[in-house]
């Protein structure tokens, strides 16, 4: 009799340990849920910053333009941008 007594508190204890366990596997499921939507969700602001920053960017027009300053003829040297001085 008493050893189905220790084989009942057995069963007992473990039928006790499965439904905690039970119970941290759901709460650790809904914590995944909640990371992977945060990720989502960040990873969303994060293209949308980007796409803002390059909207705000393309509302200015940039201008370039090439200037071309040569000297004066000093002693007989010519003298440009693009060549060597002459003498």
């Amino acid at each position: 009799m008493e050893e189905k007594s220790i084989a009942m508190e057995i069963v007992q204890e473990l039928k006790v340990q499965n439904e905690r366990l039970s119970k941290a596997n759901e709460r650790l499921s809904r914590i995944i849920k909640y990371l992977l939507i945060l990720c989502i969700i960040l990873i969303i602001i994060g293209f949308g910053s980007n796409i803002a920053w390059l909207v705000y960017e393309s509302q200015y027009e940039y201008v370039t333009t090439d200037t071309i300053t040569t000297a004066q003829d000093i002693n007989d040297a010519d003298l440009d941008n693009t060549s060597i001085i002459q003498y």
